[in-house]
């Protein structure tokens, strides 16, 4: 069955997790937004070993921090929220369909381990925020921040105005794929 081997958080705790960071983009917030699996190691507290993959945002971070670099920090984690309206965004089915297991914030980065050099994940990164940047370049906000998020799925180059429309009408859920058939 599909999702049998993890359950995902059923209520909010505080603790300490690993992740390995596989998704990284900076909020308009400017808290930056983490995504991985958990690594299952000593420094991870037990409710959260068993989880498959979680999102945490952080309000500061090293400059080193990097797309296959595993960090271990102190936060919450909540349950994945429900729909609280007819018509509105299921983020929480999106989430779970993601494979992610709880959201929330860390307040403090314990442990930093960087990536290996020859870690392909972030060489990968590191050419989708040049292709980004390149184009941003290009062309003009907001088209250029749209492009750079349908061919590349870096979302961070959208003002939040336009992003707000795209997601309160559906597209900012769906995958990039959809939009080129």
């Amino acid at each position: 069955s599909f999702r049998a081997d993890t359950q995902p958080l059923a209520v909010s705790r505080a603790g300490q997790s690993s992740l390995a960071i596989e998704q990284m983009s900076l909020r308009p917030s400017s808290a930056l937004r983490l995504e991985g699996p958990v690594v299952a190691d000593s420094q991870t507290d037990p409710d959260f070993a068993q989880l498959n993959r979680i999102r945490v945002s952080l309000r500061s971070w090293p400059e080193t921090l990097k797309i296959g670099d595993v960090i271990t920090a102190r936060g919450r984690l909540f349950p994945l929220s429900v729909t609280g309206f007819a018509n509105s965004p299921d983020f929480a089915c999106h989430q779970w369909l993601r494979g992610i297991d709880a959201t929330g914030f860390s307040w403090r980065i314990i442990d930093h381990r960087p990536a290996s050099p020859a870690h392909l994940a972030s060489h990968l990164a590191a050419y989708r925020q040049v292709i980004s940047s390149r184009i941003s370049e290009v062309m003009a906000s907001p088209e250029g921040g749209i492009a750079s998020a349908m061919l590349v799925g870096i979302r961070d180059r959208i003002p939040e105005t336009v992003y707000q429309s795209f997601r309160l009408s559906g597209p900012a859920d769906r995958p990039p794929c959809l939009y080129l058939s």
